[in-house]
């Protein structure tokens, strides 16, 4: 029965994603045009491995692994959100670089900002993976359509206050940032000050060679 719940609910977040940006994009094109959107893809195109790097494989490992316990959730979310804060340092420290790659100068400002989807990403995988081993996909889709919704709502109403650019970034950091309140609000789990990296290496086989694949 919470096989079919899951299946249900996952469907109902692929739709609802879909609609959501779709609309986004209708929007972004409409009343920003190519260019702005040029220059939120210089910014993006930076970004794909970051997100390979935050999940690492860890969220796959959480839901299928036979036995875990909260002293190793709690390593991966260390583990997870330290990679998170050194991939947001080093976007922060090479903006300028990255800028300069693309002939953008102006960028640089725009990456720094956009470098703290890194942070904000890393502390919500081992939430998002409690509820899918625990079968309760419909905590996560509720949280994440809402996110982005909300999201959403406030791009358009910075787009329409002619923000531009700034208003693109906006949506992510702030899809992300309500993730984490509504990920957070539903679930049983929360993470307490605990690292140790001994439990962590019995769960980095699985999640690096799961990241080599998606890295490949």
């Amino acid at each position: 029965m919470k096989v079919r719940q899951g299946i249900k609910w996952n469907f109902y977040k692929a739709i609802g994603n879909f609609l959501i940006k779709f609309i986004y994009g209708i929007v972004v094109a409409k009343l920003l045009g190519p260019t702005i959107i040029g220059q939120l893809g210089m910014i993006v195109a930076f970004s794909g491995f970051a997100s390979i790097l935050i999940n690492s494989g860890f969220k796959s490992r959480i839901i299928q692994v036979k036995e875990i316990n909260r002293d190793e959730l709690n390593s991966i979310f260390a583990f997870n959100v330290l990679i998170g804060l050194v991939l947001t340092t080093l976007f922060f420290l090479s903006s300028n670089l990255i800028a300069t790659f693309f002939s953008y100068p102006e960028l640089s400002f725009y990456i720094k900002i956009y470098s703290i989807n890194f942070i904000l990403q890393s502390t919500i995988l081992v939430p998002l993976a409690l509820n899918d081993r625990n079968l309760d996909f419909n905590k996560n889709t509720k949280s994440v359509l809402l996110a982005n919704l909300l999201a959403l709502i406030m791009a358009i109403c910075l787009i329409l206050l002619e923000y531009e650019l700034i208003s693109l970034i906006i949506y992510s950091i702030a899809a992300n940032v309500f993730s984490i309140i509504f990920i957070y609000s539903n679930s049983d789990w929360k993470p307490s000050y605990f690292f140790n990296f001994n439990l962590l290496k019995r769960h980095l086989p699985y999640s690096l060679n799961l990241f080599y694949v998606r890295f490949f």
